[in-house]
């Protein structure tokens, strides 16, 4: 079954350009360095999903991209893409595992219908606040290695369950902490933090 390409959003971007566009390089020092901006569209999706399926299974069992039955996919993983913005992935219902590390992405947005996601990488990106995660009630593991968190929105750290977030950088967790304890809306959670070395 194929999914009309409609539910999945389209090759465009919000400024009606193709799926990628150039920017500039936002890193200091860096000398006019162009990144190729890419939007998660169906095609994007459909290749990803494929590449997953050829690593796991016999490529003769592995159907073609068009093929592919989308809403059955538990594990996604659209790292090293230069995306840079979240979105068209309103089909996933069943999505358990969802790699979207090392791109570009500033924001955490448009992933609260994945209600089954239990996994969550969004390490090496761009992001600096942890926002919009209250939906996703079986999220388990949030992993934000390398990014510029410098908020955490307190409803959504508000869980019946223990959440890992991990970051190797010790100041990171320290200013995270302070965030955590300084924060008079939060009731008791789990938190869990850990370092790899």
């Amino acid at each position: 079954m194929s999914v009309p390409s409609s539910r999945l959003g389209s090759a465009s971007t919000s400024r009606g350009k193709t799926a990628t566009d150039s920017k500039q390089s936002d890193d200091a020092g860096s000398d006019a360095v162009l990144t190729e901006r890419t939007v998660i569209n169906e095609a994007l999706i459909r290749a990803a999903v494929r590449e997953e399926m050829l690593t796991e299974h016999d490529p003769s069992c592995v159907p073609e991209a068009a093929d592919i039955d989308l809403p059955t996919v538990e594990t996604l993983a659209l790292n090293y893409r230069n995306i840079y913005r979240i979105d068209n992935l309103v089909c996933f219902d069943k999505l358990i595992k969802l790699q979207l590390d090392n791109n570009i992405i500033e924001k955490i947005e448009n992933i609260d219908h994945l209600t089954q996601l239990q996994w969550l990488d969004l390490s090496f990106n761009r992001i600096s606040k942890i926002e919009n995660l209250e939906k996703l009630i079986n999220l388990t593991d949030l992993s934000l290695f390398s990014n510029r968190i410098e908020k955490i929105e307190g409803e959504q750290l508000v869980m019946k369950r223990s959440l890992r977030i991990s970051n190797p950088v010790e100041e990171w967790m320290a200013r995270l902490m302070r965030v955590i304890t300084s924060s008079k809306r939060l009731p008791p959670f789990s938190l869990s933090l850990y370092t790899f070395h």
